[in-house]
C-alpha cells in the first residue's frame, strides 16, 4: 500500500500560525494566533535614479537608466494554495540575532495540521516594537525577489500578523529593548516618509499602514534557517578570489531584478547551515552559492540599468572588504 510523499512548504502553504509561550498576561502564558497577510504587489514605489538629463522619466536615451522604468516582477510557478487551511504551531527556541528592525529566533515544538506537508526547520524574524512598517516592506522585497529564493536569498514561507491582546507582554520585544534600550525605544511607528530615500510606500495603502500606528500589532516572517557570517575574519589572509567572485555574482542576481540591496555587510551574508534547505542554482549565474544574502530593510527597486547596479554593489562590497579586519591575523579569532 503506497502513501503520498509529504510536500515541502511553499510560500502560499500556511494560512495561520500559533505561537506558544511568548505572550504573557498576569504572569501566565497565552497562545497567540497569527494570520497570513498578503503584501500588495505595488506596496513600494520604484525609485527613479536621476540621469544626467535630469528628466524623469529619462528623455536622452542614456545607458544608465531604463527609459521605461524598472521591469515588472518576475514570478515563479507555485503550486495552488491548499484547499483547506494549514496551521502551524510552534514555540521560540534560541535568540539568534537582532537588528534595527527585527530579531531572529530559532523554533521548536513545531507541528503542522496537515500530513500532506513536510515540516522542516525554520526561523522567524519578528519586527521590533514600532518597526512593523519596516518588516512589511521587507516582506515585499522577499516577494519581489522570489525568483532568487533558495539560491541567492533565503526561502520565505510567508508574512504573518497578530494583535497583542490588551494587558499582555511580548517576550521578544522586552528582550531587545533590554539589550539596546537607546536604539529600541521608539514610542511610535516612524512616519511613512522615513522610507522615501529608498522606496516610498504607495499612498493607496495608507489605511493599512495606519494600522501599525494605532494597533499593537506583532508581525513576523517565516524563513529558512541559516548559519553565521559567511566571511570568516581574523585569519590574516585576504579573501580568496573565488569567494569574491561568488559574492559579486550573487549581488548581480539581485541587480538583475532591478533591486539595489542597500546594506552590504558581513552580517547580511550568512553561510548555509546543515538545516538549511537544498540550494538551487542561481537563475542568472547557474552557481550554487554557499551562502544567502539577507536583510532587505534598506533595499530599493529602481530604474538603473543592471550594469549601474553592479557598480553600486561592487563599490559596497569593496568597502566591506576594506573595513573588515581580516589582516589582524589572530588565529581562531572571528568577530
Amino acid at each position: 500500500m503506497s502513501s503520498e510523499i509529504p510536500m515541502s512548504l511553499n510560500s502560499n502553504t500556511l494560512s495561520s500560525l500559533v505561537l506558544h509561550n511568548a505572550v504573557f498576561k498576569d504572569g501566565h502564558p497565552i497562545s497567540l494566533v497569527f494570520s497570513r497577510t498578503s503584501v500588495p504587489l505595488d506596496l513600494v514605489k520604484p525609485t527613479n535614479v536621476p540621469c544626467e538629463c535630469a528628466s524623469i522619466p529619462c528623455t536622452c536615451n542614456s545607458d544608465c537608466v531604463l527609459p521605461n522604468g524598472p521591469p515588472a516582477r518576475r514570478t515563479v510557478h507555485r503550486p495552488p494554495s491548499p484547499t483547506k487551511e494549514v496551521n502551524l504551531q510552534f514555540t521560540l527556541d534560541q535568540f539568534i540575532n537582532f537588528g534595527a528592525s527585527g530579531s531572529i529566533y530559532s523554533t521548536k515544538s513545531t507541528s503542522i495540521s496537515s500530513s500532506a506537508y513536510y515540516l522542516g526547520p525554520f526561523v522567524v524574524k519578528i519586527a521590533n516594537r514600532n518597526y512593523n512598517k519596516s518588516l512589511f516592506r521587507e516582506a515585499w522585497f522577499y516577494d519581489e525577489l522570489q525568483k532568487l529564493q533558495g539560491a541567492t536569498i533565503p526561502r520565505c514561507y510567508g508574512y504573518f500578523e497578530a494583535e497583542l491582546p490588551e494587558g499582555c507582554t511580548f517576550t521578544p520585544w522586552k528582550t531587545v529593548e533590554h539589550m539596546l534600550p537607546e536604539v529600541h525605544n521608539l514610542k511610535e511607528e516612524p512616519s511613512d516618509n522615513t522610507y522615501d530615500d529608498f522606496g516610498a510606500f504607495n499612498e493607496l495603502y495608507r489605511t493599512k499602514l495606519s494600522q501599525f500606528e494605532t494597533a499593537p500589532l506583532i508581525t513576523l516572517l517565516l524563513l529558512e534557517p541559516l548559519g553565521g557570517p559567511f566571511l570568516h575574519i581574523g585569519s590574516g589572509k585576504p579573501f580568496p578570489d573565488e569567494m569574491r567572485s561568488q559574492l559579486r555574482a550573487a549581488y548581480h542576481d539581485i541587480g538583475c531584478l532591478a533591486v539595489e540591496h542597500g546594506d552590504v555587510r558581513r552580517n547580511n551574508i550568512l553561510e548555509i547551515a546543515d538545516n538549511t534547505g537544498p540550494s538551487l542554482p542561481s537563475p542568472f549565474s547557474g552557481q550554487h552559492y554557499p551562502f544567502r544574502i539577507v536583510d532587505f530593510g534598506r533595499s530599493q527597486k529602481n530604474n538603473a540599468v543592471p550594469a549601474l547596479l553592479d557598480n553600486t554593489h561592487d563599490t559596497d562590497l569593496q568597502h566591506m572588504y576594506d573595513t573588515l579586519p581580516y589582516h589582524v591575523g589572530i588565529p581562531g579569532h572571528d568577530l
